[in-house]
């Protein structure tokens, strides 16, 4: 059932487009762009709800750490995709003192969702299958007119088989996004 609402929220948030017109206080109705990080790298795309809220579909590659009763730790990569709501609370302040704002640069307060999908060669491992849950602050600002890096702080759960795992949400990134208005 999981997969089925993230793949439909991932179409609908690729396809649909907001009629209205893009204000400079406002965020940006369509940003697409592909961001790294120490421990991955993903596409993304960000729609646009109203002046300060998007929703941010992901699919990329994320590293995972895992360490083990037996103390051994172990570092996994696998696919993930992640639905997020992020209010941009700043936006409008920023574009009022003269900051760029293009491709929603702003702080930001979101909450995601991620699932990271099973890596049939970790199987004996760990079961990857988990979704993902977690309230976290960002910021992302630009570096020119298509480049920009996105830090981020948080936490949340991991929905393990058998458990329920705190887990704290950290990400530091920078990317390419198609969008190359200045507001």
């Amino acid at each position: 059932m999981i997969y089925i609402s993230l793949i439909f929220l991932l179409l609908i948030s690729t396809g649909a487009i907001r009629s209205q017109i893009d204000l400079p206080n406002n965020v940006e109705s369509s940003v697409f762009g592909v961001q790294t990080g120490l421990v991955g790298i993903w596409g993304y795309h960000e729609l646009g709800l109203n002046e300060k809220w998007v929703l941010r579909s992901e699919i990329g590659l994320d590293a995972s750490v895992w360490a083990g009763h037996d103390k051994n730790i172990t570092i996994l990569s696998s696919p993930v995709m992640a639905l997020d709501a992020r209010w941009y609370y700043n936006i409008q302040r920023r574009a009022e003192k003269g900051k760029s704002t293009s491709a929603n640069a702003a702080d930001f307060l979101t909450v995601r969702t991620a699932f990271h999908l099973q890596d049939r060669s970790n199987m004996a491992i760990h079961n990857l299958n988990q979704p993902f849950i977690a309230l976290a602050y960002g910021l992302k600002r630009n570096l020119g007119m298509s480049f920009n890096y996105e830090l981020g702080l948080g936490g949340g759960l991991g929905f393990g088989k058998e458990n329920i795992i705190p887990t704290p949400y950290l990400h530091a990134r920078i990317g390419w996004h198609a969008d190359q208005t200045d507001h």
